[in-house]
Formats: C-alpha cells, structure tokens, sequence
C-alpha cells in the first residue's frame, strides 16, 4: 500500500498541527530538520520512502490523544512511557496507518 501523504497538514486538522506545533521537542525537532512554522510540515520517510513518525512525534500525539479524550482517566507520563518503549516503531505504523484512513 502506498501512502500518498507528504505533509503532517494532510492528516491532521489544523488544531492538532498546532498542538504538535506547541511541543518544544516537536518544535526542536521540526526546526532542526529545516520546516517553518506556517508552512506545511513533510511527514518523515525512511529508506524505502515510506513514512514514519519518530519517537518525539509519537510522545506528542500520544499526549494530544490523553488530553482530548482521557483527560482524566489517564496519566500523561504513562502514555509517553508506552510511546517511548520497545513498541514504539509498531505504534509509528499505527498512527501512520491512522492517517492513511
């Protein structure tokens, strides 16, 4: 299956994307890898070309997930425990695969 996404704005609604936007390791991240807030943000692609997220993107959709939908029931440490651990390559092609839907 080829993903035709490119841009993060292909995927997600805008209030996410500032979400995303407003988390200084996502920020870091985005900046240190030449994107500018304002433009749309290219979507990360390993060797083959296919996208991923990378384990700082993963921590900070986890978190926006907990905030809208758990706000309570959830501890935000425990979701970025899970997004962080042995599981989270598996979790970036579940998000990913998300996107595509």
């Amino acid at each position: 299956m080829t993903v035709s996404f490119i841009y993060w704005d292909d995927c997600v609604d805008p209030e996410d994307l500032e979400a995303m936007w407003m988390d200084p390791a996502v920020q870091a991240e985005w900046l240190n890898a030449g994107e500018t807030r304002g433009s749309k943000v290219h979507l990360s692609r390993d060797p083959d070309g296919q996208p991923y997220l990378t384990q700082t993107e993963i921590k900070a959709v986890a978190g926006i997930i907990v905030r809208r939908h758990f706000v309570s029931q959830i501890d935000s440490s425990v979701s970025q425990s899970m997004a962080m651990g042995e599981a989270a390559q598996d979790n970036a092609s579940m998000l990913v695969i998300a996107c595509v839907i």
